[in-house]
């Protein structure tokens, strides 16, 4: 009778590990990833740069996203994708241990984990220009005080309709975009803060363009949207050279009073401000091109609204 119990074991455990191997089988058969190979978990790596993850499979809809230890999944930015793998760049509100997520053909793998570096808190700083014919100076104001400090850095050929200006933190410049209304020509003044030196750079490629109003920042890369009705489209600015190169994203419903533009990084999203009749925000998907417009609401019985801030 012992005997007899034993084969009957043996017999059980042999088809549940035939089963449990072909379950895991039909497991990595769906497993879309040859080859796949992250850099170490160990190593911290840093947001904003790219990171490669190497594997055969990845396709131009791949999507990756960063799941925190504690906290929601963020959609990082895929830059490319070859035959042998993925690169791509993690948002700045990203740090720590992170699950790594596929989502492909409507499904989601997991790829493993990565480490980012702990964000700091950087201190911001905030400046104001003055435009007086004989000053034409950058100033910091403390936000504290309200005391300004002049910081020695002029621009003295600006043109008459200065505006839209960004903080280039890697190049330590304030860039200033400018567009003249007596030449009607779209200009992007350069100035940096430690040699106080100005670089002026008229832009070109307009695709016959008139119009162009703002300056628009998103991490290294900077923008500038043309109202003209017949174009109505973001173009990128190569602020090395002033060329516009033209993304084919497209916003053609914009009211008369377009302004505040801005980037949502996480959703690789221009979102511009409009106050033409009812406020209203157009979110134009740089990836897919696809424009999603936003009447705002519960406004509380208020009329004026002007800018739109992202913080």
């Amino acid at each position: 009778m012992k005997t007899k119990f034993l084969l009957f074991l043996s017999a059980f455990l042999t088809i549940t590990f035939v089963a449990c191997n072909d379950d895991d089988k039909d497991e990595n058969d769906n497993f879309p990833i040859e080859n796949l190979q992250l850099p170490p978990s160990t190593t911290p790596l840093k947001t904003g740069e790219p990171i490669a993850i190497q594997g055969k499979g990845f396709t131009t809809g791949s999507e990756i996203w960063l799941k925190p230890t504690s906290g929601n999944s963020v959609q990082a930015t895929v830059t490319s994708v070859t035959e042998t793998g993925i690169t791509f760049t993690a948002p700045e509100t990203i740090s720590g241990l992170c699950d790594v997520i596929l989502k492909q053909n409507g499904q989601e793998y997991s790829l493993g984990e990565l480490t980012f570096e702990t964000n700091t808190i950087k201190q911001v700083k905030y400046y104001t220009f003055c435009y007086d014919d004989n000053i034409r100076e950058l100033a910091e104001i403390d936000i504290e005080t309200g005391r300004l400090t002049w910081t020695g850095g002029k621009i003295p050929e600006f043109g008459g309709n200065s505006r839209g200006y960004v903080f280039d933190e890697n190049r330590n410049e304030f860039v200033a975009f400018d567009f003249d209304i007596i030449t009607n020509i779209p200009t992007i003044y350069r100035l940096n803060l430690s040699t106080k030196e100005v670089i002026k750079k008229t832009l070109t490629n307009l695709n016959g363009g008139g119009n162009f109003r703002e300056i628009v920042q998103y991490k290294n890369k900077y923008y500038t949207f043309c109202y003209d009705s017949d174009i109505s489209e973001l173009a990128e600015i190569d602020i090395e050279t002033g060329r516009l190169t033209w993304t084919g994203g497209k916003i053609p419903e914009f009211g008369s009073n377009f302004r505040g533009n801005v980037f949502d990084e996480n959703r690789n999203e221009f979102i511009g401000f409009d106050i033409a009749y009812d406020p209203t925000i157009y979110r134009l998907n740089l990836s897919t091109k696809e424009v999603v417009k936003k009447v705002l609401t519960n406004l509380n019985e208020g009329g004026d609204f002007r800018d739109i801030i992202a913080r």
